[in-house]
């Protein structure tokens, strides 16, 4: 009998405990589907989806995913020779292969993000795709029309395409060591999209926001995590990048750009990921800050997510 009343009493306290963590835990463990435009789709996942399903935010299994990614983002930044952050403000893009030829370019010369991506359009194995980015030195603008070329699978004919949209998304390559006198040698491209998923009949009964940060070696996709934000908009989630020039640049003086030489020794980004254990997308910021600060331009991301990182353009092995 004492046996039986201690047991009772372990499994009584076992049941509270456990329905006051269920009761007060935020990861509510739901999932949704959510609709995908086809090309962005395709482009993803490298299928033709229309529909994926996500957790919702927070979700501490996604956070999980999202962990290792960091880990192995900051492990592969550690072993490149240089990191390029290109904002987007559409959700397409196809350089992911693992060589760049460099047609009598100097790597030396692309010592800002914007003079890579003035590479990749003036690369005739680049050009076309690279319409995708949006240019810019500091912290891109909130948004930006982009004129694209698409090519028609069937008649293989090319238009070309306009779309205005919030710079929300970017894509980061990393680059390796190269062997060749005459190419660059990619390690990888890590992408970071917000889809805006609008209220339809069937599903979702709220705007909501498809996050995901992916990884691609060689235009196949590596690693990723996702999550869902009921109740939020593209217009919440603020730029994926910002670059920080040297400041012996100051020495030319900019108006609007001077504030973002501030790199003592060597050039770096601020990157900003979604953060899947927190239940919305919009920031808690209640701070003004001046118009002539760095800090203006990226105020959205105040009490936004835990996944904030620091990462050299050159990074020393």
């Amino acid at each position: 009998m004492l046996v039986a009343a201690v047991g009772t009493v372990v499994f009584t306290a076992g049941a509270l405990a456990f329905r006051v963590v269920a009761n007060n835990q935020r990861a509510a463990g739901s999932f949704q589907s959510v609709p995908l435009p086809a090309a962005t789709g395709q482009n993803f996942y490298g299928g033709p989806l229309t529909s994926v399903d996500s957790y919702t935010a927070p979700n501490f299994g996604r956070c999980s995913q999202a962990d290792v990614m960091r880990t192995m983002f900051l492990e592969e930044v550690s072993k490149s020779v240089a990191v390029f952050a290109l904002p987007r403000g559409i959700h397409i893009n196809t350089i992911r292969g693992r060589t760049l030829n460099l047609y009598n370019r100097l790597p030396q010369s692309l010592d800002t993000p914007a003079a890579f991506l003035a590479f990749l359009q003036a690369n005739p194995d680049t050009a076309t795709k690279a319409q995708v980015f949006v240019n810019y030195r500091g912290v891109p603008p909130d948004s930006a029309t982009t004129n694209y070329t698409v090519v028609d699978p069937d008649t293989l004919e090319s238009s070309t395409v306009s779309s205005t949209d919030y710079v929300t998304n970017a894509s980061i390559f990393l680059l390796q060591p190269s062997g060749s006198n005459t190419q660059l040698w990619i390690r990888c491209v890590y992408e970071i999209d917000y889809v805006d998923i609008p209220v339809n009949p069937d599903n979702p009964d709220v705007p909501c926001v498809f996050a995901s940060v992916r990884r691609y070696v060689a235009d196949t996709l590596t690693h990723y995590y996702d999550v869902v934000y009921r109740d939020a908009t593209r217009a919440q989630a603020g730029p994926a990048v910002a670059h920080f020039e040297r400041a012996d640049r100051a020495v030319y003086s900019e108006t609007g750009l001077d504030k973002y030489k501030k790199a003592g020794n060597q050039p770096f980004y601020l990157i900003w990921w979604p953060d899947p254990g927190l239940n919305r997308l919009r920031g808690t910021t209640a701070t003004t800050y001046s118009a002539s600060t760095p800090q203006a331009a990226y105020a959205k991301h105040e009490g936004q997510t835990s996944y904030f990182l620091v990462v050299p353009q050159f990074p020393a092995f």
